[in-house]
């Protein structure tokens, strides 16, 4: 009777992991939860926080007369330590990846749906995030003309 032998042979610098699904993720933290938030990012429901303290550059629409609302988020640089702060409130903390992510975005659009569902839309470029600001817009006016 063969005796079994395993196809992998352990790596015998445990330190280095060659395989890079195993390596840490350098992204923010998803969110694992269904609910308002499913599907986006743990930023989100900071920014979420965020608007409802006031801390939006801008705003338009309505979930009851247009089906949608949204905010725009203008970074400045102060983002992650007033995240951070609102985090520790809920006994979280941002990790330092999710502090790099924030650091390389210039601002963000919150869109919360009719039916209660928030996205967030992260923007690398302010040019990016004014288009579709403007986009935002037009949506609004056209809904208004009819």
């Amino acid at each position: 009777m063969a005796r079994y032998r395993p196809r992998f042979r352990r790596n015998p610098n445990p330190r280095r992991n060659p395989n890079p699904r195993f390596r840490r993720n350098p992204n923010p933290r998803r969110y694992e939860h269904p609910g308002k938030f499913e599907g986006g990012l743990v930023l989100d429901k900071y920014l979420y926080q965020a608007l409802l303290d006031g801390a939006e550059d801008d705003s338009l629409g309505d979930v009851h007369e247009y089906g949608f609302f949204a905010a725009r988020f203008d970074f400045r640089g102060d983002e992650a330590e007033y995240l951070d702060r609102i985090a520790r409130e809920e006994g979280d903390a941002l990790t330092d990846e999710e502090r790099q992510f924030l650091r390389e975005q210039a601002g963000a659009i919150l869109i919360e749906d009719d039916q209660g569902f928030v996205s967030v839309e992260y923007y690398d470029s302010p040019r990016e995030l004014r288009e579709r600001w403007r986009e935002l817009e037009e949506i609004i006016e056209s809904s208004e003309e009819y």
